[in-house]
């Protein structure tokens, strides 16, 4: 099958010599996998590139109006019918194409950034309480998530001064932060991640993840509290208690452009992979007039990220150590600007993607920073003047240790031997906590004088031994073990997500 960057660069080689029926045929197969699989093949900016060959190629075609999600034709979760289609986003890549979209539309426009997850809707009845949740599904019917739903904390369980039944639509995300601290490595992308974590039949296991969630629409059975305009729904939405994301109001259809560039600027700010600006209609009445079409509401827009690129040279091959003993790879680079941001280190993910990549020292690379946030090494456009050669051994105090292979992961034989894993680990224990003062280098120190080999040896520490390390003293070393000790007791939640255990959090 190959990498998803191999697949995208053969794609892209072959699209202008495709006919009409070979684009539905692909259209088709990659939307499902993106969809419905959460397996992706290509990456974004391929799979926008064939929808628009095959807009040009055939217009009035069936299959642009089946893009998004499909229901299965068997879930292990309930169906829900949407009360209103969760449609999709009509999407444009250009100035020109954004201006003609805005030019049938009167009065001002609203920006949002347009997050990469998964839509979602919520239900609540006359007294505010939550009584459904659903996914998009096929934009008619949708699964029943209403457990899962519940385990997302930034979902009100109940919502004050409600007078009539409503509905609360949104995306579902996995944070940024969330995913570089916990999975990164171990996990394709943030989006497949909440994907699989909002589908799971356990809502505990679910929770665990730690999912976010933001609203973008509200439609309420009550006419006389609709609100006017997209800032309105966002100001009742936020005083109701749900997370929105920064907005923006654009008067002139003319000044969009640049208020789309500017915007993007807000998109890297945050916490969550985005890959475009979503523009609206901001008068709901003007949205009303508009319509739909049997795909996605013509009062709205997505002006996608067309995946800025840059080249530069592969300079070194640094392999790091993770908490869970991976040994993972990193491209050192020659410094470029990619999407407004100095790029000298470039993750590989893994030592399976590394080989199929085919880099090296002194490869030439294409680089983009994939939603406009994570650098991501696209294609090796050249080959390297050193192969990549995968570690055997991995050096630690006093000697070496095995490294293993497994899949596309290289692991360390004896993880618990290694200085890096053992302090990751234990500090990760020490923040949950938070048991101030056992930072990285003192807990080397306690590493190298084989006083701490696990979390369990911090409560064993002694005193005398403590303040006998280098620049310790006695005080310090007293402050340690009073914030030690005053750590014995802990919430079961905390206990739990202390341990760092995969899957947990």
């Amino acid at each position: 099958m190959g990498s998803i960057a191999d697949n995208s660069e053969r794609l892209r080689a072959k699209l202008s010599k495709l006919d009409a029926d070979q684009l539905e045929r692909l259209v088709r197969k990659h939307n499902a996998l993106y969809w419905d699989k959460h397996a992706p093949e290509i990456d974004d900016p391929t799979f926008d590139r064939l929808v628009l060959a095959l807009r040009k190629a055939r217009p009035d075609s069936n299959v642009l109006d089946e893009l998004g999600a499909h229901k299965p034709a068997t879930s292990p979760f309930g169906d829900v019918v949407h009360g209103r289609p969760m449609l999709s986003l009509d999407k444009c890549y250009d100035d020109d194409t954004l201006v003609k979209w805005a030019t049938g539309i009167k009065g001002g426009f609203f920006l949002t950034p347009k997050v990469d997850g998964l839509a979602c809707s919520r239900r609540y009845d006359a007294h505010g309480t939550l009584v459904q949740a659903a996914t998009r599904g096929d934009g008619k019917v949708g699964d029943d998530i209403t457990h899962n739903a519940r385990g997302v904390g930034d979902i009100p369980a109940a919502l004050e001064g409600v007078q009539a039944p409503l509905e609360v639509r949104g995306e579902v995300y996995l944070r940024l932060s969330r995913f570089n601290a916990k999975y990164k490595g171990d996990k394709a992308n943030p989006r497949n991640l909440a994907a699989g974590a909002l589908k799971t039949k356990d809502p505990k296991e679910s929770a665990a993840y730690e999912l976010s969630f933001f609203a973008y629409d509200l439609l309420d059975d009550n006419r006389d509290r609709r609100a006017k305009s997209e800032s309105d729904k966002m100001k009742r939405l936020d005083a109701l208690g749900f997370p929105v994301l920064p907005g923006r109001h654009v008067d002139d259809k003319a000044a969009l452009p640049e208020a789309v560039r500017a915007f993007i600027e807000v998109c890297k700010g945050l916490d969550l992979e985005t890959d475009g600006v979503v523009i609206k209609a901001e008068s709901a009445v003007e949205a009303e007039r508009l319509g739909v079409t049997a795909h996605h509401p013509r009062a709205a827009i997505a002006y996608k990220f067309q995946g800025e690129s840059a080249m530069s040279t592969v300079r070194e091959i640094d392999w790091g150590v993770a908490r869970s003993g991976a040994v993972t790879p990193v491209a050192i680079i020659d410094p470029i600007l990619v999407s407004g941001v100095t790029v000298t280190r470039v993750s590989l993910h893994n030592a399976g993607y590394a080989e199929k990549l085919g880099i090296g020292v002194g490869a030439k690379v294409e680089v983009v920073r994939r939603g406009g946030v994570i650098p991501h090494v696209e294609r090796v456009l050249s080959k390297p003047d050193k192969p990549l050669v995968l570690p055997k051994r991995w050096p630690v105090l006093g000697g070496h240790f095995g490294v293993h292979q497994d899949g596309d992961f290289l692991y360390l034989d004896e993880p618990d031997q290694c200085r890096e894993v053992v302090v990751d680990q234990v500090k990760h224990w020490a923040d949950v906590i938070d048991a101030k003062g056992f930072g990285e280098e003192v807990l080397k120190k306690l590493f190298n004088a084989g006083m701490v080999k696990s979390p369990t040896d911090l409560y064993r520490l002694d005193v005398d031994a403590l303040a006998a390390l280098d620049r310790m003293g006695d005080k310090s070393a007293r402050n340690l073990k009073i914030t030690i000790e005053q750590k014995r007791k802990l919430t079961l939640p905390m206990f739990l997500e202390a341990l760092g255990l995969e899957r947990l959090g």
